[in-house]
């Protein structure tokens, strides 16, 4: 209150009652103030993008959301964000020839079988989530995948 001794002078006494009045009701213990959607923002952002992107699912397969870019040159991981990890893939989305190219590619990213990688939703969708299983950590997966983006 101190710090607004210089401005008071602009502002008439019941502006400054009013301001007082509601400056106290706004600090009173039982006016806690509600969540609104900028605070679900901060409070998601708080989240680290790779816990959104990578996932511990029920039978213990870890889910990762992908957000595939087909039709590039080569086929690599562009980034990881909260909507998902970016991969670019070098194949067509045409009959399947991405998703067969995703699988192929992040069995080899990961050091598993293509048989531990499946497709489990998505599969005529930009936005996939993919299924490993194999025995492989959510920190090893992340590891693998920061370093495929730090070489590429």
């Amino acid at each position: 209150m101190k710090a607004l001794l210089p401005f008071m002078a602009l502002f008439s006494t019941s502006q400054i009652s009013r301001f007082r009045v509601l400056n106290a009701i706004s600090t009173m213990p039982g006016n806690k103030k509600k969540k609104g959607k900028s605070d679900k923002i901060v409070e998601k952002a708080n989240k680290t993008d790779s816990q959104i992107s990578i996932q511990v699912g029920v039978d213990n397969a870890i889910l990762l959301k992908i957000l595939a870019k087909p039709g590039a040159k080569q086929t690599s991981v562009t980034d990881i964000t909260e909507e998902g990890i970016g991969i670019q893939i070098a194949a067509p989305p045409v009959d399947g020839e991405a998703n067969a190219e995703l699988i192929k590619y992040v069995s080899k990213l990961l050091g598993i079988r293509k048989s531990d990688v499946n497709l489990d939703k998505g599969s005529k969708s930009r936005s996939k989530t993919l299924k490993i299983y194999g025995g492989i950590t959510k920190e090893k997966i992340l590891e693998k995948l920061q370093e495929e983006i730090k070489n590429s």
